[in-house]
């Protein structure tokens, strides 16, 4: 009797009903909040791995970047080699250009020399007819040279503006 007395009041060792129905809600508040804790942790770590993708997609834009700074670094150092050598060749170009300019300045003065005489003269200064056809053939090749090296100056110079005008191409495309 007293055994169904306990179990039909609800008395069940000593714990009433109102005090188990209180403890079954403070049990499903626990574990709900065990639930969103859990969830927590688990958008913690899809976090936590984005971030490490971000951080990895990041570094790996810094080392992309790096290379970059590299090839163009050593793109400048081609074109500055290709600078030092074009300059050395328009010393030489302009060293040639003196040269054919001192050609063209003797062969010039011969012509005055022999300008101020007439074939007349020529022909009397000369002991024989070859002498004054050699002259004349001497003259003559002295004209032809005049032109010639005129040319070849022009030539060089043309080269040397437009290898110059391509360098400076380079160079503005490589620093861009």
């Amino acid at each position: 009797i007293l055994i169904t007395y306990f179990l039909g009041s609800g008395l069940v060792f000593g714990v009433s009903e109102s005090e188990r129905q209180a403890l079954e809600e403070e049990l499903k508040k626990l574990e709900n909040q065990i639930d969103q804790y859990e969830e927590t942790v688990d958008n913690y770590k899809v976090q936590g791995k984005s971030l490490q993708q971000e951080i990895g997609r990041l570094n790996t834009k810094v080392k992309k970047l790096d290379l970059q700074i590299q090839a163009t670094n050593i793109s400048l150092q081609k074109l500055d080699k290709d600078v030092a050598d074009t300059e050395g060749e328009i010393r030489v170009t302009e060293e040639k250009i003196d040269l054919n300019k001192e050609a063209l300045r003797e062969a010039l003065r011969n012509i005055y020399e022999n300008d101020g005489e007439t074939l007349i003269m020529v022909l009397l200064k000369n002991p024989s007819l070859s002498n004054f056809f050699t002259d004349v053939n001497n003259l003559l090749t002295i004209q032809e040279s005049i032109r010639v090296r005129a040319e070849r100056i022009g030539k060089l110079r043309d080269e040397l503006l437009e290898h110059n005008e391509e360098l400076s191409l380079e160079r503005s495309d490589a620093s861009s």
